[in-house]
């Protein structure tokens, strides 16, 4: 594998985990609003 296509799959794989970050971030986030909610 060349180094350059090693940088793109790091990459990739920062990308896949910035979004999966956000999605259970985002998650999180209504449950709360849900909890407090009913308080």
């Amino acid at each position: 594998m060349k180094r350059s296509e090693k940088k793109n799959q790091d990459k990739e794989q920062r990308r896949e985990t910035i979004k999966f970050y956000i999605g259970v971030g985002t998650f999180i986030i209504l449950i709360v609003d849900k909890i407090l909610s009913w308080f």
